[in-house]
C-alpha cells in the first residue's frame, strides 16, 4: 500500500511539473525606448511619432501563460537594476532573441494612455479626425455646412434649340441634355434657383453667381460674371428659394465669350464659405446664342449692319448721371431692346452724339 501511494504521488508531481513547464513562454519584442520620463513618453506616443522616436531596444519577455504585450502600446519597464524605461512595443518576433536578456512579464506594466490631440474629449483611437476638434455625434470631426442645389425643385422657362419650350423642371432639362436658345428677338432664360444646406452646421450668408463660360468648368480668368443673388444663412436641412433670375441675349453677347450661333454654358456657382463638399456647388446650363431676324435665320454680329451703320456704343446713366451699363449695338432694334430690358426708373441714354432721356 505504501509503495502504491508513493507511486501515485510521483505521478502527480510529474504531471504538475509538466503543466507548469508548458505554461512558461518566452517571446522576443522589438521596441522603442522613449526614455524614463512618463510625460515625455506620453507626448511622443500621442504625437503619432513613437515608432520612429527614441532608440531601438530589443528584449525577451517570459510569460507564465499565453499572454502577449500589445503592439503599438506603451509599457513601463523596470529592469533588474530597478531602472525605469518607457517602451513602445513595435513588433513581436517569431522567436526570442538569442543574444538578449530575458525579463519577467511582471517587470512590464501597461500604460493606459488617453491621447486627445485636438482636445475635443474623444480619444485619438476613436476619433475620425484626431487633429481637428469635433463632437462625438460626428465621430470627432468638425461640423461644416454644405450648400447644394436642389435641381428637382428648381424651375426654368426658356426656348429650346428646336423652337419648342424646354422642360420647366431644371433637373429634367439637365438630364435630357437640352440646349437653351437665346435669340436676339426671342425669349430670355428665366430660372428660379433653390439651395439647401445638407451639411451638419449652419452656413454663413453667401452669394449665388452666374457666369458665361465656354465649358462646364469655372475658370476665374476666362469666365464672365453676369448676375448674382444673395443666399442668407441657412440652418442644417433648411432650403432657400431664390428670386427669379432673367438672362437675356444682351447679357451673354456683351461678354464676347460665346460667338453667334455657337454653344456655351451659363454657370450657376455657390460661393464657398468653408463647406465640407464643393462638388455640388456648380451647375452648367447648356445654351446657344442666336442672332435671329424675323425668325428667318442667324446672322453673325460682326457682319450684320442696318442702314450701312457700323457698331456703336450706347451708354446708359441714371438720373444722377451715374453709369448703369454700356452695350455694343448694331441696329435701332438693338437700342430699343436694351431700353426695354432696363428696370423701371429714369435714365439718360447716350448713343454717339445723340443724348436723350427715358422714363419707364
Amino acid at each position: 500500500m505504501k509503495n502504491k501511494n508513493l507511486f501515485l504521488l510521483t505521478i502527480i508531481a510529474l504531471f504538475l511539473s509538466s503543466v507548469s513547464f508548458s505554461q512558461i513562454i518566452e517571446k522576443g519584442y522589438e521596441t522603442r525606448n522613449l526614455g524614463s520620463n512618463f510625460d515625455n513618453a506620453k507626448e511622443i506616443l500621442c504625437s503619432g511619432n513613437a515608432s520612429s522616436s527614441g532608440s531601438r531596444y530589443r528584449l525577451n519577455v517570459v510569460f507564465s501563460s499565453s499572454n502577449n504585450l500589445s503592439i503599438g502600446k506603451l509599457y513601463k519597464f523596470i529592469d533588474d537594476d530597478d531602472r525605469v524605461r518607457y517602451l513602445f512595443i513595435s513588433s513581436l518576433r517569431s522567436e526570442p532573441f538569442g543574444d538578449r536578456d530575458s525579463f519577467r512579464e511582471s517587470q512590464l506594466t501597461f500604460q493606459n494612455i488617453f491621447c486627445d490631440s485636438d482636445g475635443d474629449g474623444i480619444p485619438n483611437d476613436d476619433d475620425n479626425c484626431p487633429n481637428e476638434a469635433g463632437p462625438a455625434s460626428n465621430n470627432g470631426c468638425p461640423t461644416k455646412p454644405d450648400l447644394a442645389f436642389v435641381t428637382s425643385k428648381m424651375t426654368i422657362s426658356s426656348q429650346c434649340v428646336n423652337d419648342g419650350n424646354c422642360d420647366s423642371n431644371f433637373e429634367d432639362s439637365l438630364d435630357n441634355g437640352e440646349f437653351h436658345s437665346l435669340p436676339f428677338q426671342g425669349r430670355e432664360i428665366s430660372m428660379r434657383p433653390v439651395v439647401k444646406n445638407i451639411g451638419n452646421a449652419s452656413s454663413s450668408a453667401t452669394k449665388l453667381k452666374f457666369y458665361i463660360s465656354e465649358n462646364k468648368t469655372y475658370e476665374s480668368r476666362n469666365d464672365s460674371e453676369i448676375n448674382e443673388i444673395n443666399i442668407p444663412s441657412r440652418n442644417p436641412n433648411a432650403e432657400y428659394q431664390g428670386s427669379i433670375v432673367n438672362i437675356t441675349w444682351f447679357d451673354v453677347n456683351n461678354t464676347s465669350i460665346i460667338q453667334q450661333g455657337s454653344s456655351g454654358y451659363i454657370l450657376l456657382r455657390i460661393i464657398d464659405q468653408g463647406e465640407s463638399d464643393l462638388s455640388n456647388n456648380l451647375i452648367a446650363l447648356p445654351i446657344i446664342l442666336n442672332r435671329q431676324r424675323n425668325s428667318i435665320g442667324i446672322f453673325p454680329l460682326n457682319r450684320f449692319t442696318s442702314n450701312n451703320k457700323e457698331m456703336s456704343i450706347i451708354n446708359v446713366y441714371n438720373i444722377q448721371g451715374m453709369p448703369v451699363t454700356q452695350k455694343n449695338i448694331y441696329t435701332k432694334e438693338d437700342e430699343t431692346l436694351l431700353i426695354q430690358s432696363l428696370p423701371k426708373g429714369f435714365y439718360i441714354i447716350k448713343n454717339g452724339d445723340k443724348t436723350y432721356k427715358v422714363a419707364k
